[in-house]
């Protein structure tokens, strides 16, 4: 759909394009005629209709696509190109000249093809009853494509997607998910861990102990209890917002519990 003009520059490379596109279509005097009138037959001669007939609908699809409507855009549409033609390498030529002659040269000569086969061939493709079968199908592809054009004028291009759909759709699914999931934990630790956890580590080890005891606070806050004064001690905070006794009191009420340990080991 980009494309467009191209045979006021590069007609040889239309003349290789379109030997490609009819043999692949299965015109006659290409190699497409011999390779697939051979499958196509054996299918007919093995008596798989079904294969038969999608077999044929397949190359009278492709000739109406391959060989029809990419070089009507392509070659005779619009010239959409804006920039100068680029020169074709001549090695790259020299490849479509030797892929197109090979196109030839097995369809006018199928034997060529039939000599290289693990088996042996005995298939005539150039009987009246093929060609006419064949020129039939042509024929109804060109009449498809015609009543085609006028969509094909007013630019209604459509993306058609086969069977890759369905990985296409899976893989841009689980590419969602995995970005969502990645969004997660890029939110988890820049707002959770560096933000909120990280943030109260610091805060907790600034007085740990001063810490515990707003804890403790805080949970007697939350029942009704002692409100001025975690609400004070809050605001002191990291300077030490637990009591602190002088250490004779400490050493006086251990003096205490070892002596009713002792009376109590003693008396029983």
């Amino acid at each position: 759909n980009e494309l467009g003009g191209l045979l006021k520059n590069h007609k040889e490379i239309f003349i290789y394009y379109m030997i490609g596109a009819l043999s692949i279509s299965g015109a006659p005097l290409l190699s497409g005629f011999v390779s697939k009138s051979l499958t196509i037959t054996a299918a007919q001669d093995e008596h798989h209709v079904f294969a038969w007939l999608m077999l044929n609908i397949a190359s009278t699809g492709t000739f109406i696509s391959v060989a029809l409507k990419l070089p009507y855009l392509a070659f005779f549409g619009e010239d959409k190109i804006k920039s100068p033609e680029k020169l074709v390498p001549a090695n790259m030529k020299t490849a479509m000249f030797i892929a197109s002659a090979i196109c030839v040269v097995i369809g006018i000569l199928p034997q060529i093809l039939y000599n290289i086969m693990p088996y042996r061939v005995d298939y005539r493709p150039y009987t009246a009853e093929h060609l006419i079968f064949v020129i039939e199908l042509f024929c109804g592809g060109l009449i498809a494509f015609a009543l085609y054009l006028k969509k094909l004028e007013a630019h209604r291009y459509y993306i058609i997607l086969d069977t890759d759909w369905i990985y296409r759709k899976g893989i841009g699914t689980l590419l969602k998910i995995f970005y969502t999931l990645q969004d997660s934990v890029h939110w988890f630790i820049n707002e959770i861990f560096y933000g909120k956890i990280l943030n109260f580590l610091i805060w907790f080890t600034k007085n740990p102990m001063s810490a515990l005891n707003l804890a403790y606070e805080w949970i007697l806050y939350i029942f009704g209890f002692e409100e001025r004064e975690f609400l004070t001690d809050i605001k002191k905070y990291p300077k030490d917002t637990y009591k602190h006794w002088p250490i004779g009191i400490t050493i006086f009420y251990v003096t205490i519990f070892l002596l009713i340990f002792l009376i109590t080991y003693y008396a029983f």
